[in-house]
């Protein structure tokens, strides 16, 4: 786990919505350090969580449950500084995801090894000497996530500044529900952006949030038919994507879990600000909001309508509820008992059938 935010906060503070019988563990230099909470005191409440460390929490209850920490994104330069063959525990000091060399400027020599744990297990990725590449690919992480550095030499890993207009981070969660409501089949959509807004990005392969065999269904509206993607493993026995598509800002797509507990899916990256673009041609479209937001979709979201318009949203044990747009506004019923209007919640996914080829186009700025 990880702390990227500029407040320094301690672990009584952060961390005591955890269920009792949680144990924080932060490695010394030599060793693991225990701080354990009985429900209502841990044995240091004063222990600091400062931005940029790692460290685990391990659950000892029968029951997952979510950390949510807030605060102040770190925009400006930031360095790890590492000894030679010295293990050292360390996070991205932003809540960002991304590939460590490509994306955020680490810089390996060979035979520098770094590990993730997958929950139960470590993958290690090792620089070859002889390819000069990541074996067996280039370590990947994700918001919130620390992982293990062993350097084969000294090294400074200088994490550059963000300069441009002030990006602000989002994160958000839906609940897929189970192979007992609906078929495990819900309608989202991606409202942030990502590094390349990549499906691995977008939906890490990460079989702790995402179990395998779970589908993604992204409907191409020209040729009126479904691209499917399932979670399955690659070559080296990692999770994997089967499909290597992009799932862009603002693009709806289905999601089938096949298990019979409810999924609990993620979502996080930045918000995108300025002219945002669907393009939705005439018939059917699967679309979502560019950003995470619930507002009216006409009034405050700009949504293009004509007369015989229509809308359907994918709600668990209701099916689909459709609204259709007249000169008297939406009809139908709308399961939030908004009847007027239409308010997608954050990272819907929603049918637009428009009569019509025409572009939504939103100026969005922080604040709106």
């Amino acid at each position: 786990m990880a702390y990227q935010f500029q407040e320094e906060t301690t672990v009584g503070d952060a961390l005591s919505q955890l269920p009792a019988g949680c144990d924080v563990q932060m490695w010394t230099g030599s060793a693991w350090s225990h701080n354990n909470w009985d429900g209502e005191y841990w044995d240091d409440e004063d222990q600091a969580l400062i931005e940029g460390q790692a460290f685990f929490v391990k659950n000892t209850s029968s029951t997952n449950f979510t950390v949510t920490f807030t605060g102040t994104i770190d925009f400006g330069s930031n360095y790890i500084s590492f000894t030679s063959n010295v293990v050292k525990y360390v996070a991205l000091y932003r809540p960002v995801a991304g590939f460590l060399q490509t994306d955020f400027g680490y810089t390996p020599h060979t035979n520098d090894v770094i590990k993730r744990w997958t929950g139960s297990a470590w993958s290690t990725y090792t620089f070859d000497p002889e390819t000069l590449e990541w074996d067996p690919t280039e370590p990947e992480v994700r918001v919130g996530e620390g992982f293990m550095v062993v350097p084969a030499q000294d090294n400074e890993w200088a994490l550059l500044p963000i300069t441009n207009a002030t990006p602000v981070i989002g994160y958000t969660q839906i609940i897929v529900p189970s192979t007992n409501i609906e078929n495990g089949w819900y309608l989202t959509s991606n409202p942030f952006k990502t590094v390349d807004n990549g499906i691995e990005f977008v939906i890490p392969p990460d079989t702790n949030f995402v179990p395998l065999g779970t589908y993604v269904y992204k409907y191409a509206p020209l040729a009126g038919s479904w691209d499917i993607a399932q979670l399955g493993t690659d070559g080296y026995g990692y999770p994997a994507w089967d499909q290597s598509w992009t799932l862009e800002t603002g693009e709806g797509f289905g999601i089938l879990n096949v298990t019979t507990n409810n999924l609990l899916l993620e979502f996080s990256g930045i918000v995108c600000t300025g002219n945002l673009t669907n393009h939705l041609y005439a018939g059917l479209n699967l679309v979502g909001s560019p950003v995470p937001v619930c507002m009216d979709l006409v009034t405050n979201m700009y949504y293009p309508v004509v007369n015989g318009d229509e809308v359907k949203f994918s709600w668990p044990g209701l099916g689909y509820i459709t609204r259709t747009w007249s000169v008297d506004g939406w009809d139908g019923v709308y399961p939030t008992n908004v009847v007027s209007g239409v308010q997608p919640i954050v990272a819907d996914g929603w049918w637009a059938d428009v009569a019509t080829e025409t572009n939504w186009v939103w100026q969005f700025t922080i604040g709106d």
